[in-house]
Formats: C-alpha cells, sequence, structure tokens
C-alpha cells in the first residue's frame, strides 16, 4: 500500500473510532438530601449542580444531557421530575436521556455528553 494510502486509512479510522465513544463534557453530582421536598423554580433554579448545568447547555444535535439515577421507583420519579423541571428551564426534552445505573441510592449525576 502506499505511504498516502496508509495515511488516509489511519485518519478514516481515527474519524470513525472517535465517533463511537461518548465524551462527557460536564458532569454534576446531586444528593437527595439537596433536593427540596416541594420543588418550585426559585428552588429548583438555586440549586448549584443545576446552575451549573444549565449554564453549561447549548442545544447541539451532538450533545446529550443524561440522568443517572438510583433503580428504583423513587429514583425513576426522582429523575423524571429534574428532567421535567430542566424542561421548564429551557432545555428541549429530546437532549434528556435516563438511566437507571446510579452508582448511589441517594445521588443523581447530571452529565453533559458530546458524541462527536
Amino acid at each position: 500500500m502506499k505511504p498516502i494510502s496508509l495515511v488516509l486509512l489511519f485518519l478514516l479510522l481515527a474519524s470513525a473510532t472517535s465517533a463511537v465513544f461518548a465524551v462527557t463534557e460536564h458532569s454534576e453530582t446531586l444528593s437527595r438530601a439537596q433536593w427540596p421536598q416541594e420543588v418550585n423554580g426559585a428552588n429548583f433554579s438555586a440549586i448549584p449542580q443545576v446552575r451549573q448545568i444549565l449554564g453549561l447547555f447549548e442545544e447541539d444535535e451532538n450533545i446529550t444531557l443524561e440522568i443517572h439515577h438510583p433503580n428504583d421507583s423513587p429514583g425513576k420519579q426522582w429523575a423524571e421530575s429534574l428532567g421535567r423541571w430542566l424542561v421548564t428551564f429551557g432545555v428541549p426534552i429530546h437532549y434528556i436521556k435516563l438511566f437507571a445505573d446510579a452508582d448511589a441510592a441517594d445521588q443523581i449525576a447530571i452529565s453533559l455528553v458530546d458524541r462527536r
């Protein structure tokens, strides 16, 4: 194979491989203790992790906002509530993905992931 062909093959493989792996751009952890008993716009937007994620979020077809929640009914309800509030504050719903794979039973991880 000619040297130019090898370089082209390498570049094609590198670009194809990079598309397969997701890169977490930013992640925040929210504990159950930080979640208000009764959520409203003021206390939701006062949560530092929420402010951080909302401040960094941008509409881009390659970005996903992942919510990793505890794998139980209360964890799922918590994640769904968080997702609804994020939509209320301007995040289009199609950017939000829920995953029942949190590391701790009393925490949610919110991650901005770039899938380029």
